[in-house]
């Protein structure tokens, strides 16, 4: 049962708006809620969220909340369709437009925002093209600003995982102007192309994520 919340608790911390996105081939899945939720319980959160398959997300997410008895409201959850050339057009855009601006946009307000994407579909000549990508929007310590990570790939490959190519990306943007890269890769796939890729558990380490191997050692099962 959500917990009425007013602007402020007792001891001064600020009601904040959460915002989860979880992307796969059946479409997108989100939840949103308002609360007074300690930072550290948003790791706790997408563990409850990993355990999962991603429609059932949302539906762990709000029994860990009522679980732990955090303070909460308007918890709202759905899904939306997704279409391949808005999927691979957002991906692009995380590895290399130099603002945030499709996070932002998918955040708009909201103070925390959390999304991954595991998504791949097949052309009519039998070759197959996705993206995956986990991307976190967090307020900064000084909350003046906004502090985002991304790790990304798009990927492209014929029958049986022939002629594999493609473009990933770890980046960064902590208060700066712009985001910046901190390793890439061009050619063969960091994470892969078909099988099990973890990415709930890339988006739950993504702050400690600083290098190609390290994405891949946590993502590929």
């Amino acid at each position: 049962m959500e917990k009425h919340i007013t602007k402020e608790n007792p001891c001064g911390a600020p009601v904040k708006t959460f915002f989860f996105e979880f992307g796969t081939d059946e479409g997108n899945y989100f939840v949103s809620f308002k609360g007074i939720i300690p930072e550290e319980e948003i790791k706790h959160i997408l563990d409850a969220a990993h355990t999962q398959l991603y429609i059932k997300c949302a539906e762990a997410i709000h029994s860990y909340l009522d679980t732990r008895h955090l303070e909460y409201s308007d918890f709202t959850s759905g899904r939306t369709r997704l279409e391949h050339n808005i999927a691979m057009k957002a991906a692009d855009s995380l590895l290399n437009d130099d603002a945030c601006i499709f996070i932002d946009k998918q955040a708009c307000d909201t103070n925390a925002y959390y999304a991954i994407m595991d998504y791949q579909s097949q052309n009519d000549n039998g070759c197959r093209e996705g993206c995956y990508y986990a991307v976190s929007r967090t307020l900064t310590r000084q909350k003046c600003s906004y502090e985002y990570h991304i790790i990304c790939q798009t990927f492209q490959y014929g029958e049986a995982g022939s002629n594999e190519h493609a473009c990933f990306a770890i980046r960064r943007k902590e208060g700066g102007n712009y985001l910046r890269t901190l390793d890439q890769a061009d050619g063969r796939p960091v994470l892969a192309t078909f099988g099990c890729v973890d990415m709930l558990r890339l988006l739950v380490h993504i702050q400690s994520i600083t290098t190609k191997q390290q994405a891949a050692d946590l993502a590929n099962r």
